[in-house]
C-alpha cells in the first residue's frame, strides 16, 4: 500500500513557524497530539491504533485532506479542540459523500 504523498517537511515548518509566531516553543507532544487528532478524525475514537501502515486504501485519501485542513487551519491559529471538531466533522461529511456516489441508482 503506498500512502499519498504528503509533504511533512512543509507541514512541520508550518507547525513551527505558527507556534514561534504565537510565543510558544515546539515540544515532542506536539506530534503525539497530531497523531490523536487524525485518529480521532478517522475512526471518532482514540482506541484503534492508527499508524501510516495499517491505514486503508479507502482512507488515504480522506487522511490526506484532513492533515491539509489541520494545518490550514494550524496557520489561521485554530485552536486543538475547534481543530479536533472540525477535522472530525470533515472526515464524517467525507465519508457521507463517498457512501452516496458509492450508493446503487
Amino acid at each position: 500500500m503506498v500512502m499519498p504523498r504528503i509533504n511533512l517537511p512543509s507541514k512541520q515548518r508550518t507547525l513551527k513557524e505558527t507556534r514561534e509566531s504565537m510565543g510558544k516553543e515546539k515540544l515532542p507532544c506536539l506530534y503525539s497530539n497530531g497523531a490523536r487528532l487524525l485518529k480521532y478524525a478517522l475512526n471518532g475514537c482514540l482506541k484503534p491504533d492508527l499508524t501510516l501502515k495499517n491505514v486503508r486504501r479507502d482512507q488515504q485519501r480522506l487522511l490526506r485532506r484532513v492533515i491539509c485542513f489541520n494545518f490550514r487551519m494550524l496557520r489561521d491559529y485554530v485552536d486543538y479542540a475547534e481543530r479536533r471538531r472540525a477535522c472530525r466533522q470533515l472526515a464524517l461529511d467525507q465519508l457521507a459523500l463517498d457512501q452516496l456516489t458509492k450508493a446503487p441508482t
